[in-house]
């Protein structure tokens, strides 16, 4: 009766989508595991610590549209960085948020890496996230550039920019003005990371990209001094 009803094929149908559901939850179970076992190596938390992680870990992510395995992998990249168990899970959801309302991202790692840059080289508080994702989200609703862009750029770019002073708004209109007409994010924030370095005169920097040092990047602490002294101009800053 039950093949009359449905019919071989449909068994086989039901048969092979049960197994593969099977196949699914239990692949999803191995990567929320490595998720946590990652996360129990960079934090100290108590066996009700974790539990108690793992319930709020299970209700965020649902609150901010994301995979549990996600969200705990995030955590972990924020408490490799020194962040202590709160902030990392805060952090994360900020990152989780930020690749959910950017457009041109891959993947989760792409906003985590993005945020992660920009708050250690402008010194950005935890507290002070959603600032960083108002920020470029602004930018990429206002110019051509989208928001997976910017976080390309800044990440390749960013702690270079910082260290020659530039403030991250600066960072952001320079990555802009400059991919108005390179066209390419990457490339943009590759290029700043460059020309700071050569300004500065960051010669181990430049010979560990592969980049040429030429004599104009040896004198450029020779030009400084010199251009301080007849104008009271720091090219530094």
């Amino acid at each position: 009766a039950f093949k009359q009803i449905f019919g071989i094929a449909d068994i086989l149908d039901i048969i092979q989508t049960i197994r593969q559901g099977i196949q699914t939850v239990i692949q999803n179970v191995k990567e929320l595991d490595s998720a946590m076992v990652e996360f129990r190596k960079v934090t100290d938390l108590t066996a009700q610590g974790y539990e108690d992680f793992m319930d709020s870990a299970a209700e965020r992510s649902i609150e901010i549209g994301t995979s549990m395995t996600d969200y705990i992998n995030s955590a972990a990249d924020f408490a490799r960085l020194g962040f202590d168990a709160g902030d990392a899970q805060f952090m994360s959801e900020a990152a989780n948020v930020f690749y959910n309302v950017s457009d041109e991202m891959d993947n989760i790692n792409e906003s985590t890496d993005a945020l992660i840059a920009t708050m250690s080289a402008f010194d950005i508080e935890a507290q002070d996230v959603y600032s960083v994702i108002d920020k470029i989200n602004e930018v990429s609703n206002r110019t051509s550039i989208s928001s997976g862009g910017l976080a390309d750029a800044i990440t390749r770019g960013a702690s270079a920019m910082a260290l020659a002073g530039n403030t991250i708004d600066e960072t952001l209109a320079l990555i802009v003005a400059g991919n108005e007409t390179v066209r390419d994010p990457a490339s943009v924030g590759a290029g700043l990371k460059t020309l700071s370095l050569r300004i500065r005169g960051a010669e181990s920097d430049l010979e560990d990209m592969g980049e040429e040092v030429d004599e104009y990047v040896k004198s450029t602490s020779k030009m400084r001094d010199s251009i301080l002294e007849l104008t009271g101009v720091d090219i530094m800053e």
